[in-house]
């Protein structure tokens, strides 16, 4: 049997109409008999009580299911956006990691030369910027309450990577810019070696990335995609 993750969400309708309804039920049936000095017949008064209870909890049960039928739809519909999601996010995380491979590459072919200005056409580093909306969304709707907890699982490790990810680099960030600050552009050229390390880290990084992404998409059904050959190098792939 599935597991839900989190608490179930009340009904949209709630159960006061049903309370309503059957002290309506009730009023209806014992009224009569209350009001006037009529015998009462408690064969056809049990028989129409028992009428009464059932109908009450075939309202209960058709107002749970079509409930039931709701939760689920928006829940597909989280999980549906949250694959779109994590595909634009691969996409991104693979340019980044691709970028750093080679700035990291060239650096280690030049050794102790000095590197030109212009390779970095995308900056010292260039990481990804994952998005979470759709992830969000869920949460704040309360669709991942509808969730199995298979579903919450595996794609909340997703995401807790990219959080990871985000504080590393942007903590990268601020050591670079903190160089050039304090000592220009050539602070940083200068100790490409120092550089190289940073961008292999980040491109490592990136790569564990994509593959809790293949894991995240191919646990939701989606085909798989290629990825670089030094993640899948890496990954074991």
């Amino acid at each position: 049997m599935t597991r839900r993750f989190g608490n179930k969400r009340s009904g949209a309708l709630g159960f006061g109409w049903a309370r309503r309804f059957a002290l309506s039920a009730y009023l209806r049936v014992f009224t009569p008999y209350l009001m006037t000095d009529r015998h009462i017949h408690w064969q056809s008064l049990l028989l129409e009580a028992f009428f009464v209870v059932l109908g009450v909890v075939l309202a209960l049960g058709a107002n749970a299911w079509f409930q039931g039928r709701g939760d689920q739809k928006a829940a597909q519909t989280a999980r549906d956006s949250i694959q779109e999601e994590l595909v634009v996010n691969r996409a991104d995380v693979i340019s980044a990691a691709q970028y750093h491979f080679r700035l990291a590459d060239s650096l280690r072919v030049l050794a102790d030369s000095v590197p030109r200005v212009a390779m970095f056409e995308r900056g010292f580093v260039a990481p990804a910027s994952p998005l979470e909306t759709a992830w969000e969304a869920a949460a704040t709707t309360g669709a991942i309450s509808d969730f199995s907890y298979d579903d919450a699982l595996v794609l909340g490790r997703v995401y807790e990577e990219q959080q990871r990810y985000a504080a590393s680099t942007d903590r990268v960030g601020d050591m670079i810019y903190n160089r050039i600050f304090s000592g220009g552009y050539e602070s940083v050229i200068e100790r490409a070696g120092n550089l190289q390390a940073v961008l292999s880290t980040l491109w490592y990084q990136e790569c564990i990335l994509v593959a809790r992404y293949d894991e995240a998409l191919a646990y939701l059904g989606a085909a798989p995609s290629d990825s670089p050959a030094f993640c899948s190098y890496l990954n074991g792939r």
